[in-house]
Formats: structure tokens, sequence, C-alpha cells
């Protein structure tokens, strides 16, 4: 996707209720330069100004996908779709900053695995064919659940894995495998309302079906796992957590962009309009119309969700990438701007800030105080222990054990020594046989 030389002009959102993560509010939004210059009402605009009616919307920051694998096919990680095409998919889903993983196999480290030859060439084609990269970079293993298990009840209840046509069944083979039980989207959701879960990724990896064939058609074990899903996450989750009444939009946003952007050390640059962010925004429409996706992904890539039976009602209408709009009507606009490195800091607070306090607490030293000697008079008049503590040198009596008190036992019962294994039950002793010869 080459960069748009043209100028950008400053653009007026007015009309929008602002979608924070910890607050909603009615507000006009001025963008320049790619920033977020002001946010009120009635404001004070150049006379250039391009005025967007966003009316009777939601204004949402733009999602930030934790969970990505995107790459050139190799036998490490045949996946199918580079950074312009997932970054095409991204977009019109609502998703406006993605972070690739980097797989690192038992026998190549991390940094073989970045500065490997293949992964040099994947680079340099990139860097010729556009001057610009859409991916982040990661240092905190997030949780991220694949969309499709969250959502388990939207899928045909395994008409995946269990379809007779090979293709069909080899394009779903995903790890965690698909779940059709509506119980687990529901506890999941649950997750989400609590925070344990505090992002939610799409666990995209696309592979087409002809790579799946070639691993995996003599040995079904070798199918390569993977479900292209990075467009879907959002609008997905918004009509099963959000319309159904499990979630609200603000934990929403929350779950899709703000924690996310904490985990990488990029809010509030990412993941929240305000003044100063940068202009990522969705224009979230509860008119919006998708079938099944199909305009996301190419042909020859397998979606989970083409094959549902569901119309989803509410969606990214617009899509705005740094000031910039990308995304209009479901459409991805021909002069869409193409993607920037991002650099962060490692460590984030969000993630270690607890860690940190709870060592400082175990590892602070605690300096010892000097009190004077104790002067003054000692009592003589010691507590007496009237208490026997004398043992039995050879053996402790049964009767020390007895589940039963010796007041509960009944009138003539024996109090048996420890050497006796056995007793004679009441009514006299039994054998072995009924009848004795």
């Amino acid at each position: 996707m080459p960069e748009s030389s043209s100028v950008d002009k400053p653009l007026l959102l007015k009309g929008g209720t602002i979608v924070n993560h910890d607050v909603t509010f009615k507000a006009d939004v001025l963008i320049h330069d790619g920033i977020i210059q002001a946010i009120g009402e009635e404001l004070s605009c150049p006379s250039d100004t391009r005025v967007v009616d966003v009316s009777h919307k939601l204004l949402l920051p733009g999602g930030v996908d934790l969970d990505c694998h995107i790459g050139v096919a190799d036998s490490f990680d045949p996946v199918a779709d580079n950074y312009v095409s997932a970054g095409k998919a991204a977009l019109l889903g609502g998703t406006t900053t993605i972070v690739n993983t980097i797989n690192a196999h038992p026998d190549r480290s991390l940094i073989s695995t970045i500065h490997s030859e293949a992964a040099l060439r994947c680079f340099i084609e990139q860097r010729r064919m556009c001057r610009g990269l859409l991916y982040g970079q990661t240092s905190v293993s997030a949780i991220a659940a694949p969309l499709v298990a969250i959502n388990s009840n939207d899928c045909a209840n395994g008409v995946f894995t269990s379809s007779k046509d090979w293709a069909t069944a080899a394009s779903y083979v995903n790890c965690p495998p698909l779940r059709p039980d509506v119980q687990l989207s529901q506890k999941l959701l649950t997750h989400l309302i609590s925070e344990d879960l505090v992002s939610v990724g799409s666990g995209h990896r696309a592979i087409t079906t002809a790579v799946r064939a070639t691993f995996g058609l003599k040995n079904p074990l070798k199918i390569p796992h993977g479900i292209a899903a990075l467009g879907c996450r959002m609008i997905v989750l918004w009509r099963h957590g959000v319309e159904s009444g499990s979630l609200d939009p603000c934990t929403f946003v929350k779950v899709t962009s703000t924690n996310p952007a904490r985990l990488m050390n990029l809010y509030p640059q990412k993941g929240r309009i305000a003044v100063g962010s940068d202009a990522d925004i969705i224009i979230w429409s509860n008119s919006f119309k998708q079938e099944n996706f199909k305009n996301i992904f190419p042909n020859d890539v397998p979606n989970i969700f083409t094959v549902t039976t569901s119309s989803y009602q509410s969606g990214p209408e617009m899509v705005l990438l740094r000031g910039r709009i990308v995304v209009e009507n479901n459409e991805l606009l021909d002069d869409a701007c193409c993607g920037v490195l991002l650099t962060s800091q490692p460590f984030s607070q969000y993630v270690y800030g607890r860690v940190n306090a709870v060592e400082k607490n175990v590892n602070s030293e605690y300096t010892p105080l000097s009190r004077e000697p104790y002067m003054g008079n000692v009592a003589n008049d010691a507590p007496v222990d009237n208490s026997d503590h004398s043992k039995e040198g050879y053996y402790f009596r049964k009767e020390y054990f007895d589940n039963m008190p010796k007041e509960a036992l009944p009138p003539g019962q024996r109090k048996i020594h420890t050497s006796v294994k056995t007793a004679q039950p009441p009514g006299g002793s039994s054998n072995a046989f009924w009848m004795n010869e």
C-alpha cells in the first residue's frame, strides 16, 4: 500500500459519541496532521476543514491486535499473507495496529528467527514494494484467545472438522481446536467482564488450502493449524458481547484497544481518543451490514465466518488511520495509507508495575531498631504448668487413638491393647463358611 503524497486537510467529526475505556460522552473531534487537535463542542476550525457528520454513531479508538502471524510461507511458519494483505484485512475490520508474533522453534533462537535469510529477503521485498510496513514490536506474551473460541456459538456446530470434504475439514484445523460449545463462549465472556482476560486477539494465521495439502495431505497430523480472523475480531465480539448484553461499549474498547496498547507501552498514543493521541478512529454504526466477510480475505484463504448464516448489523462504517480516511462504507479506499513501524519501550507498567512493587517490598532492607536494655524488676511468680507430659516408653495405647470417645462406648466393651489386632464382634465369632463339619 504505497503512501499517498497528498497533503492532509483538517477533518472534523461532528455530533458523534466518543467511547473510551473509562468514559462515554458526546463531542466533536478536530483532526489535523494525523493527531487529534481538539475535542469539544462548537470547535473553532480552519476554513478548509472537511466536516463529517457522525450523529447517532459511536467514535471508538482503532483496534489493537496483539496475536497475529504474518509473513512469507516457509517450512517453519507457512502463513499465506504479508503485511499488505493483512493490513487491508485489519483496516476493513476496524483494527489499525497489528503486532506480529515471532515463533521461536526449539532448534532456533528468537534472534536467529528474526535475522534469518528468509526474513531478510522478506524485508527487502517489502521495502521494494512500499516505503513502510504495518507491524509492531512485542515484548509481552499477552493473553490472546482466538476470537473463534470466544464466539464458538457462531460456528456451525463442528461442521468444519466433521466435513467429508478434506479441503473443508483441513481448512479449519486450529490450535486450540474449534469448539461449538456455547457454554465455553459464555465462560470466556465472563472472564472478560471480571478482567481475568485483559485482551482479545484474533489469533490470525492465514493459510491457503494448497499449503495445507502440501504439508498434511498424507499425514493429517502435519496439517498447519490456523484461521484467518484479523478482520472479524471486533465485529464478531461486538455482536456476541455488546449486543447480547454481556459487555458494555467501554469494556469492549478496553479489551480490543486500550489494554493491548497498554501491554505494548503504546498508550495513550494508541487505544484512546484524546487530545494528542493518534487519530486512529472507528466510526461505529448500527446500520452496518456484513454477511460473510468475503470481501476481507482472498478467495484461497478460508475464513471460519464465511459459512455462518449470521449477518452483522454493527460494524466500522468508516475507519481513520492517522487522520486519513482509509475505509468508507465497508470499502477500502484506493489511496489508503501504508503502515509505519511503531517503536515502544519494553517492560510496560501495566504488566510489570505490580511485579516491581512486590519485588521492591520483598527486597527492602528493614533497619534494625536499637532499644535501651530493660532495667526493671522481673516477677518471680511464673505460671505453673500442671499438664502431664509423661510419655510411655514402649508403646502407645489404642485408647489414645480410638475414633470413638470412651464415654460413647457401649456397656461391657473392653479397652483393647494395641497388640490385639482383631476382636470378636457382638454375637460371637464367625467362620469363613456357612457350615462346619
